[in-house]
């Protein structure tokens, strides 16, 4: 999953940076004024959502495949 969002965010833009400070749930009163809108800050936490749930249903297929 680490390696699907490197690939699509590159390993050091200022996005991958704010989606691991959304990630550990710290404060990102002054990110967001250095990266712009609030609504920027949404659609990354949209993002990580949406990877978390692909996180989540493959590690249950992975799970039943070996039962």
């Amino acid at each position: 999953m680490r390696a699907l969002a490197g690939a699509i965010n590159g390993p050091r833009s200022p996005q991958r940076r704010l989606r691991s400070f959304v990630a550990r749930g710290q404060p990102l009163e002054g990110e967001a004024e250095a990266l712009g809108s609030k609504t920027y800050i949404s659609r990354i936490q949209e993002s990580i959502r949406k990877l978390q749930d692909i996180q989540t249903m493959v590690f249950r297929r992975n799970r039943e495949e070996s039962r």
